[in-house]
């Protein structure tokens, strides 16, 4: 680009230097550059031509003037020339600096070379003074990215020379985030920057209409990052380079307000001197000298290595992401945005909520799986602060594993420093085999990669990100490293157990009370206190104490309990019909003596299923006094008090003191405290070092909590999300997972914000901080798909085993509802209602073709509409149009809680029963063409019980501004349910979902006034 350069373009070095760790050399040579560029400005802007400090102590006298400068301007026969022919450069603006007119002259002994402002194209001489200039620039614009916010067309006129320190505040910014992160990630800045339009324009500033005015702020992108940079990153943990460096970028250079002698006191005003968002009073941007003063406050302090660079482990840091919450903003200077939408420095959310996109209208959001939270949004974090606590607790000897077996190692594995910051395995997978056969470690790397999909053409790599291993490629750690409670490795390293214990050992029991005890008595943990203290279950079984036990159930309305905590077991029941379950009956006729009057003497623990014993012992063992267990405590059988007990489900998990998971079993037979498979693991020892272990990694509490058989079960999704601390008995190990993430027995933690929304001990909170009413609608969409295709022993419970998420729901949205359909009544910001209403029969590869309704015993006395998928076995999805697209039916349809108003108080439409009153219309797709229609039914019934074909009742129409026949009709498809002739209305339910173009609906007939049953 510049022949004349002896290097390239500090945009060339960033694209073509391969990136590494922040190293102090980098840092220093980075800062002094900075330096000498603010000295060529101050000589640009004021004919200054101050000492800058040499940039290598070699240099002579005779080339310090062009490195103090720092300035190379060629005419068009790229011949040096002095700046403008001047003898003494004066109120020059560059007006065109970027990383591409940035000269790199090398040879100076430094990687870097010398930097040197070049391209003068734009830069214009003025023997006035900006403020007393009284004609606009007649300067073309210079690069748009790099462009100051008074270069905007509606703020245009004479700039100040301090345009060129913004541009310079942009360039500091993209050389800290290329030192800190890469080119790759410098890269991924432009497009959070750009907001994925390449349309777009990329610029660090944006304009926002404030009242009648219009003013320039920093982009939000760009305070993102500055903020993610300064309260994440650990070159800015403490005292160092970084950190006054970045501090620099915002607090002198991308300011938006200039100095009141500059362009910001000509006449106009040109609105630039208010404060920003945030602030109370304004912060000018800097000079070119306070730009090079700064940088030399910086210098004074880089021969203190622990400042100039802080360095420690950065495998586990990264840039901030795109929120996907929050659209992405235009930087166009045509666009703008309300005041009220912009961030501000300090409170950005440097990660996105829950699996959710931008609404935006006429888009769908992209739903959030709750089922599946992606491998790769799982963070696994180093806790030695805990880790120390259970080492206190359990003693050295107890994280020492029981056998020392010597470790065979071939001279690779010898050799290999897993201290290294940049520390890889380069293999192939044949070589890895043949070595497994002398080398333990070989072997254990190659069963760790066995069948691994990211190996291609037998080749692998591991990287060490933290304390794990990891397959170059494969987001879930392969290999765990774990050191002895004696190592001290210069890295953090997790302290743990390669050998877990005994889960009916004394050891078990210490780490569980340890996380029980964390979270009860820890400040950071307020959010999974109890909210309803003193509001217990009607039963509960007395479990005694371990010195003196028993075993027995009590009425906490006739004895009130000695402590108002107590553990709630969330188990499954298994296949009933191959063995009798233990529960409680109301009376006892088999003479097993299991009624409720036998057991509030006494319950024979040696009759008790295993399950139930592994609870009774652990409830003990936790020194707790108090046991819930559904069967035991809500009597059985016809004449039981299931249907009244039920309702109280979300006070039972919600007020335990934890919840037991007995996430390995299938039954109640099955127990979760037996043995589990040891993971395997390879000790290292080097001479009188202490050893480290190498282990399998089986932290995965996607695979054996989310995905496992026991949350295949209707009732656990309920339990999960209505807890505030669960305790998981899985095959591989422990888990504790509570309102701060989920915690492993090996004593690593994990994190993944899709799992934190069912994890939320106050679901449905975190769900609902997003100020987007489309990502709250989104969520408890896909919330009922999971639900849908969950099993259940007894199917009609499906409609009591999410009411207490379906009443947390509601408070939450502030509506009434039930059986999956929340009802909003004629709110302004409406259609919750009607949103809920088009569900349809699923479409999943594991859905089945046809939905089956349910028969719902007279005794449960739940009376389902059929306009609920409640009533019918199968998965779900919505028909409900794109957000921001449709107007909503208000008179064709109208709500059954609320009769279509905010102020009616019922629960339920008048005739005790939940109906829909409606206009039912008749339709005919005759001859539709493709993409006109989309209509879906639930079963394979399609005509009423008066044999006619299926009608419609519009639920909504698209807002395109086309003919009513063109546009899009939401309906329910419905059938005749009675033949009701001497009626005013006529009695239909429901039998599917869809749309069609208006064209093929009878819009021209008023229709038949119904109720949908």
């Amino acid at each position: 680009m510049f022949p004349w350069a002896d290097g390239d373009s500090l945009r060339d070095y960033w694209d073509n230097t391969r990136w590494q760790c922040p190293t102090g050399d980098i840092i220093s040579q980075a800062v002094t550059q900075l330096r000498g560029l603010a000295d060529a400005l101050v000589s640009l802007h004021d004919g200054v031509r101050a000492r800058a400090s040499r940039n290598d102590e070699n240099d002579t006298d005779e080339d310090e003037d062009s490195i103090n400068l720092n300035i190379q301007i060629r005419n068009e026969d790229n011949e040096v020339t002095k700046p403008l022919e001047t003898p003494n450069p004066k109120n020059i603006r560059h007006g065109d600096l970027k990383p591409e007119n940035i000269l790199r002259f090398v040879g100076t002994g430094i990687s870097l070379g010398t930097l040197k402002i070049a391209d003068m194209g734009l830069a214009k001489q003025h023997i006035v003074a900006t403020q007393d200039r009284k004609h606009l620039t007649s300067t073309r614009y210079g690069t748009i990215r790099y462009e100051a916010p008074e270069a905007v067309d509606t703020l245009q006129g004479p700039r100040s020379r301090l345009y060129d320190i913004w541009s310079m505040g942009c360039i500091t910014l993209e050389f800290i985030i290329w030192i800190l992160y890469g080119n790759d990630e410098l890269n991924n800045f432009y497009t959070q920057v750009q907001g994925g339009d390449k349309q777009r324009l990329c610029q660090y500033f944006e304009m926002l209409d404030v009242g009648q005015a219009r003013r320039a702020e920093v982009h939000p992108v760009v305070l993102r990052w500055i903020s993610h940079i300064e309260k994440v990153d650990p070159e800015c943990q403490r005292d160092s380079a970084t950190r006054d460096l970045i501090r620099l970028v915002r607090e002198k250079l991308l300011v938006v307000p200039l100095p009141p002698n500059r362009a910001s006191a000509i006449a106009g005003g040109r609105g630039f001197a208010a404060p920003e968002l945030g602030q109370i009073t304004t912060r000018y941007r800097a000079t070119a000298v306070e730009f090079r003063d700064a940088l030399d406050e910086i210098i004074a302090k880089i021969s203190n290595k622990e400042y100039l660079l802080v360095g420690g482990d950065r495998d586990h840091i990264k840039p901030p992401r795109l929120r996907p919450s929050m659209p992405s903003t235009s930087t166009s200077t045509t666009q703008s945005r309300d005041r009220t939408d912009l961030p501000r420095l300090g409170s950005l959310q440097l990660r996105p909520p829950i699996g959710v996109l931008t609404e935006m209208p006429g888009v769908p959001i992209r739903p959030a799986d709750y089922t599946l939270p992606p491998m790769k949004d799982w963070e696994f974090n180093v806790d030695n602060l805990f880790a120390e606590s259970v080492l206190l607790e359990v003693g050295s000897e107890a994280m020492v594993p029981s056998t020392r077996v010597r470790t065979k190692l071939c001279s690779r594995c010898k050799a290999l420093n897993f201290w290294a910051s940049s520390f890889k395995l380069e293999d192939e997978l044949s070589a890895l085999h043949l070595r497994a056969k002398t080398c333990d470690f070989c072997g254990l790397v190659a069963m760790a990669c066995k069948h691994n999909e990211v190996i291609k053409n037998d080749k692998l790599q591991i990287e060490r990100k933290q304390s794990n291993l990891m397959l170059t490629g494969d987001p879930y750690p392969v290999l765990s490293i774990i050191r002895s409670p004696e190592a001290k490795p210069p890295l953090h390293i997790q302290l743990g157990f390669p050998e877990l214990p005994n889960p009916q050992s004394d050891t078990f029991f210490s780490i569980v009370k340890l996380w029980l005890r964390n979270c009860n008595t820890d400040q950071d943990h307020s959010e999974c206190r109890a909210k309803n203290r003193g509001l217990l279950p009607t039963r509960l079984i007395d479990v005694g104490t371990p010195t003196h036990p028993q075993l027995r159930v009590i009425e906490t309305d006739q004895e009130r309990p000695i402590s108002g905590e107590y553990i709630a077991l969330s188990h499954p029941w298994g296949d009933t019909r191959m063995y009798e379950p233990f529960s409680t009956l109301r009376k006892d006729d088999s003479g097993r003596q299991h009624d409720i009057e036998h057991f509030k003497k006494a319950i024979p623990y040696t009759e008790l299923p295993a399950t139930f014993r592994d609870a009774v012992d652990c409830t003990r063992r936790l020194e707790v006094r108090y046991l819930w267990i559904d069967s035991i405590c809500i009597i059985q059988g016809l004449d039981g008090d299931f249907n009244e007990e039920a309702k109280k489900m979300e006070d039972v998990f919600s007020g335990a003191y934890c919840v037991l998971a007995a996430s390995r079993a299938s039954s109640q037979l099955d127990g979760f405290l037996g043995t589990r498979p040891q993971r395997q693991y390879v000790a290292f020892q080097r001479g009188t070092e202490k050893p480290f272990y190498v282990c399998r990694t089986i932290d995965n509490f996607s695979k054996d909590v989310i995905e496992g058989s026991l949350n295949k079960r209707g009732w656990v999704l309920q339990e999960r999300a209505l807890a505030r601390r669960t305790v998981y008995f899985t095959e591989t190990q422990t888990y504790f997972e509570c309102g701060k993430g989920v915690r492993c027995e090996t004593l690593t933690t994990m994190k993944n914000n899709m799992a934190d929304f069912l994890g939320d001990p106050n679901f449905p909170d975190k769900a609902m901080r997003t100020t987007s009413r489309a990502l709250k609608i989104s969520w408890f969409q896909e919330l009922y798909k999971q639900y849908s295709r969950l099993d259940f022993t007894r199917y009609e419970d499906r409609p009591l085993a999410i009411a207490g998420l379906e009443k947390r729901l509601q408070e939450a949205f502030g509506i009434k509802g039930g059986y999956g359909i929340f009802d909003d009544g004629n709110k302004a910001n409406g259609g919750l209602f009607h949103r809920s209403l088009l569900w349809q029969r699923g479409e999943e590869e594991s859905d089945e073709q046809c939905l089956i309704p349910i028969d719902f015993p007279a005794e449960r006395e739940i009376s389902v509409p059929s306009w609920s998928w409640m009533a019918y076995k199968g998965g779900i999805s919505y028909a409900d149009p794109p957000f921001e697209s449709a107007i909503w039916e208000r008179d064709d349809i109208v709500p059954s809680w609320t009769g279509g108003t905010t102020e009616n108080s019922t629960s339920l439409a008048s005739g005790g029963g939940p109906e829909l009153m409606a206009t039912v219309r008749d339709f005919n797709t005759a001859g539709y063409k493709s993409g006109d229609i989309k209509l879906t039914y639930d079963t394979e019934r399609t005509r009423g019980v008066d044999g006619q074909r299926a009608r419609c009742v519009i639920i909504a129409r698209s807002d395109d501004g086309r003919a009513p026949g063109e546009k899009r009709f939401y309906v329910l498809l419905v059938t005749a349910a009675e033949v009701r002739p001497d009626y005013e209305e006529e009695i239909y339910s429901r039998a599917g979902a869809g749309y069609m173009l208006g064209k093929y609906i009878a819009l021209d007939k008023p229709g038949t006034q119904a109720r949908i049953v």
